[in-house]
């Protein structure tokens, strides 16, 4: 803002200014948008809820795995994503929503399309503009239950071979204590 010589109009005699050290807030600016894509380039979905499940925060591999924009997630709240009963083992109840508490559970969600993913949930719960709030570290574990149900039919049909076989079978530990014993070497004695 120019200080005009009072002789001379046309002259400027002095500069007003104040000036403005922006060098932490341009720091700060740089940091927080560091931190949203460090957030946005996780795989794991990332999800912020309040204490009644709404939800405040998801990072891009939550759109991108549940198939919603960020707008179609913010606001609504988790039960509308996830099977009923997972919400009752994804969030406790409310005299256990001291800050610090956290937990491991699995759960269901549900896709825009329908679909179910099973997901192993990691939640804290964390301080966030002064309220408590779930941080919510989600995992998709689709393959790794496909993985147990072949391990499961595997054992099985092993199972179903010993027991079927006409020879007996006894499977012992090293200290001679029976682990399994087939039906015709029970039907010898």
């Amino acid at each position: 803002h120019p200080i005009m010589d009072r002789d001379n109009p046309e002259n400027v005699r002095a500069l007003n200014m104040i000036v403005i050290d922006i060098t932490e807030s341009k720091r700060a600016e740089e940091e927080s948008n560091l931190k949203a894509q460090l957030l946005d380039a996780a795989t794991d979905l990332i999800h912020v809820t309040d204490l009644d499940g709404k939800i405040l925060y998801v990072n891009e591999t939550s759109c991108l795995n549940l198939g919603y924009s960020r707008e179609e997630l913010l606001g609504h709240y988790m039960p509308e994503f996830i099977t009923a009963s997972s919400f009752q083992r994804w969030h406790p109840s409310d005299s256990e929503t001291s800050e610090g508490v956290s937990a491991v559970v699995e759960a269901v969600q549900v896709r825009k399309d329908k679909t179910l993913m099973p997901v192993e949930v990691h939640y804290r719960i964390i301080n966030w503009g002064g309220k408590r709030v779930f941080l919510d570290i989600v995992r998709d574990i689709t393959e790794r239950k496909q993985a147990e149900e072949q391990i499961g039919i595997a054992e099985q049909n092993f199972r179903n071979s010993l027991d079927d076989s006409p020879v007996g079978i006894l499977i012992d530990t090293t200290g001679n204590e029976p682990l399994y014993i087939n039906r015709a070497l029970l039907d010898t004695y």
